[in-house]
This record gives structure tokens, C-alpha cells and sequence, in this order.
């Protein structure tokens, strides 16, 4: 990506922003960025066409919101591998298992199984127990350990998507999704489907515990 000065004024200034293949940038720059946007633009109409419909009820506000977010989720996957970035800035450029794995989920609901399939495909990939978020060739990251619920959403995203899982992993004395210290914690007893440690293990009085044994 290049980024040139095209005007300045007194308030400010105006950046093109320039992509192109190779080291050599085109010849009229602003104008090769113009048919990339275009381009772009009707990619995104085809793939958009192809989406499932929210029905005749739903407001006008709603289906402008389904368009935008179809679009975000197709933005964050990669074409090839199915890797989905959690979002668009440093720090949240990885793969989150149950923030991909929603993805999928979210792709299969709208129709799009061929995408859903790719993301749940590449979440069957990831070695759940070494990491709780991967690059996107699906490579551990080390600064934070595994998560207890990662198992459970990917064997959703899978079930979702038609494809078999062997195993589900470990819930227990691992964190949660607040990726803190290690525990018994409910969001991963239901993200691993385990009713009867729900019941006998968290639930209390008034409702449910976030983490078993803990009275507070």
C-alpha cells in the first residue's frame, strides 16, 4: 500500500491511498485505485445476491444491518484457508476459536455453507490445547493458554456445518472466556455441553455460579 499527497488545504489535507500489485505503482494512481474500488464494490453485490433473505416483515434498518455485517464477517475470512481475524486492528488480528466459530455459524444461518464449511474447517485444524488464539495459518500463539469453551464452539461450528469432530477437549481447571486463571468455570461446562455438572455444580439458589465451588 502506498499513501501519497494529492492536495493540500488549509484545514488539512487529502490522502490517496494507492493499492497495487509488484513494486512499481500504476502510472495514474487515483484512477487504478477508482477500478479497484469498483471491482470490489461489484464482488461484493455478486456475493451479497447470494444470501439468505430475512423475510418481508423485517424493517428496512434491519436488512441494512444484515448487508453490513454479511459483508464485515466475508472481510475478516480469508478466501483460502477459512481463518476468521476477530477484527481489524493490532491486538484482535488473530484467530479466536469462539469468535470464529460464530462466524460459522452466522455463515450457515445466511447461507453460505461453502464458507461456513471453510471456517469450521480450519477451526478443526487448530490444536485447542496450545493456545487460545492462533495466527492465521493456524500457528499457536504462546502468550495466553487454551480455553475451556474453544472445544465446545468448535464442535458446534462443526455439527453446523455437517463435519465430524473426534473429540472435544478438556473444560475443566482451564479459564473461561475472560482468559484469566484456571478453573471449573460454567461458560465452559455449557460450551462443552456437560447439562449434568451444570446442575450439580454451579447452580445455586438464585440462579448460577460463573465458576463451581464459589459461594460468593
Amino acid at each position: 500500500v502506498q499513501v501519497d499527497v494529492v492536495r493540500r488545504g488549509q484545514n488539512g489535507r487529502r490522502l490517496a491511498v494507492v493499492c497495487s500489485i509488484g513494486n512499481s505503482p500504476p502510472r495514474r494512481p487515483l484512477a487504478a485505485a477508482r477500478r479497484l474500488l469498483i471491482r470490489a464494490e461489484r464482488g461484493d453485490r455478486r456475493w451479497l445476491a447470494g444470501r439468505g433473505r430475512l423475510g418481508s416483515a423485517v424493517p428496512a434498518w434491519a436488512g441494512r444491518l444484515y448487508r453490513r455485517s454479511l459483508l464485515v464477517l466475508r472481510t475478516l475470512t480469508a478466501r483460502g484457508t477459512g481463518s476468521v481475524a476477530a477484527g481489524a486492528r493490532e491486538g484482535w488480528a488473530h484467530v479466536w476459536p469462539r469468535d470464529a466459530a460464530a462466524v460459522a455459524l452466522a455463515y450457515e444461518a445466511a447461507g453460505y455453507s461453502v464458507e461456513a464449511r471453510r471456517v469450521a474447517g480450519f477451526l478443526n485444524g487448530l490444536d485447542l490445547d496450545g493456545a487460545a488464539r492462533f495466527d492465521g495459518d493456524g500457528r499457536p500463539i504462546p502468550d495466553r493458554g487454551p480455553q475451556g469453551d474453544a472445544a465446545g464452539w468448535v464442535a458446534a461450528a462443526s455439527e453446523a456445518t455437517g463435519l465430524s469432530l473426534a473429540e472435544r477437549g478438556r473444560w475443566r481447571g482451564v479459564p473461561d472466556y475472560w482468559e484469566g486463571a484456571g478453573g471449573d468455570y460454567l461458560g465452559n461446562a455449557i460450551a462443552a455441553r456437560r447439562t449434568a455438572a451444570v446442575a450439580a455444580e454451579f447452580a445455586i439458589g438464585g440462579g448460577l455460579l460463573r465458576a463451581a465451588r464459589d459461594r460468593d
